[in-house]
């Protein structure tokens, strides 16, 4: 493989914030990948959420497993033996900051089977979220959501596309009602 300099990849760079390069080549996706974590390139690097998991706890002392969960952003599990793993569970959810949203239909119960997840890193966790992942076209045709659970201030509560969702509320999505809006652009 051949060695790029620092100065070509500068370049590089550069072609990249003027929107002048053509597709890259892998050569250079992998170099910026590799110079990501160089001083001189920290403003490219992406950082992510990460969750520390120590395997094997069974075979460590009490007081290792203990100093082990105090860190931050660890989870100390067995896989083998299933120790721990509800916990780990509660920590990825966390940490990912998901959101379960569960939806229910006019005059029926909810959907306790099948939640969407959303996800603030992804697209957000509002009501104007839940619309794009049930539908693209479901926000302009959205009249308002009912919403039950800890984000409802009662129940339910009549909320529009800006509203925040909590983990485990219950939404019902209102479509405008076509009938009507035909017979108020006639007027």
């Amino acid at each position: 493989s051949s060695f790029f300099s620092i100065e070509c990849l500068y370049t590089f760079f550069e072609e990249v914030e003027e929107g002048r390069t053509r597709k890259t080549k892998k050569k250079k996706l992998t170099l910026l990948f590799f110079f990501s974590k160089h001083p001189h390139f920290h403003f490219f690097s992406r950082y992510v959420k990460c969750l520390y998991v120590y395997n094997k706890i069974d075979v460590c002392s009490i007081e290792e497993v203990d100093a082990l969960a105090r860190l931050p952003y660890s989870v100390p599990v067995s896989a083998s033996a299933e120790l721990n793993v509800d916990a780990l569970l509660a920590s990825l959810w966390q940490e990912m900051a998901l959101v379960r949203v569960y939806t229910k239909k006019v005059g029926g119960k909810p959907d306790f089977e099948d939640p969407v997840v959303l996800s603030g890193d992804r697209g957000g966790v509002g009501v104007a979220a839940l619309c794009a992942h049930v539908h693209r076209q479901m926000a302009r045709e959205l009249s308002h959501a009912l919403v039950w659970g800890t984000s409802a201030k009662h129940y339910p509560q009549r909320c529009g596309l800006a509203h925040v969702l909590e983990d485990e509320d219950v939404v019902q999505l209102v479509k405008h009602n076509v009938r009507r809006l035909s017979i108020l652009a006639d007027l």
